[in-house]
């Protein structure tokens, strides 16, 4: 049976790190485990760059959803060839008589 050397709490005789503190023991010294704060800065760094990722891509998906409203919204209406109302220009349908857009 293996102790801790900082809180001195059992551990098994393969373990590398301290189940309580997370300290390395003398095994994983020797064995070379790195601690997985070690590891830290390069996992920040990598959700930094997907969350900056990210960001960018909403960005961009908002700037066209943008331009496709305000094409929408800038085009003139069409009147319906059956029954002469004014639709808007991407419907498909007039919605007073129900005639499909070619």
């Amino acid at each position: 049976m293996v102790y801790c050397s900082k809180c001195g709490s059992k551990l098994s005789d393969d373990s590398n790190f301290c189940l309580k503190c997370g300290v390395r023991t003398k095994k994983g010294i020797k064995e070379g485990v790195s601690p997985h704060w070690a590891y830290r800065s390069n996992w920040e760094q990598e959700i930094e760059d997907a969350l900056s990722k990210a960001a960018k891509n909403v960005e961009e998906a908002f700037n066209a959803a943008r331009e496709n409203i305000r094409r929408s919204i800038n085009k003139k209406p069409i009147a319906c060839p059956k029954c002469k109302e004014e639709n808007l220009s991407y419907h498909k349908f007039c919605y007073k008589c129900g005639k499909k857009f070619k």
